[in-house]
């Protein structure tokens, strides 16, 4: 972002309606950036409205993002945090960097395993079925 504001203090830039062109797009990557925070928190925030107000009908929706809690808090809590790599020590993976890269590895796996087992299991059945029919 500083740079974006060095470009609006450059006196050498050509001047339209005032503003020098660095000037206009300081403001309007400065409004663009604006409006994709507020278009990220609606996109998050609006569902989760949605679903306090209306928790009879999204009560599935509601007990999946808990589940992906607690599957999150299991696999962070079972990350050991060592740092095994060279090259991470050279970068300044501390122990902590190291701990949540592992727990976000260890969730991948979790959710990912059952995901392609489900995935043969509906190919399977399809063919079974259709070959039985």
């Amino acid at each position: 972002m500083n740079l974006i504001l060095f470009w609006a203090d450059n006196p050498t830039d050509p001047a339209i309606a005032g503003l020098t062109i660095g000037q206009v797009a300081t403001y309007g990557i400065a409004i663009v950036l604006v409006l994709l925070a507020i278009t990220a928190f609606l996109a998050v925030i609006g569902p989760l409205v949605y679903s306090l107000l209306n928790i009879g009908d999204s009560w599935q929706g509601i007990a999946a993002i808990a589940g992906v809690g607690i599957l999150a808090f299991i696999a962070y809590s079972i990350s050991s945090g060592d740092l095994l790599a060279e090259y991470g020590l050279a970068k300044g993976v501390g122990q902590t960097a190291s701990k949540a890269i592992d727990s976000v590895l260890t969730l991948f796996f979790i959710l990912f395993i059952p995901a392609v087992a489900l995935l043969l299991f509906s190919i399977v059945r399809d063919v079974a079925v259709g070959f039985f029919k």
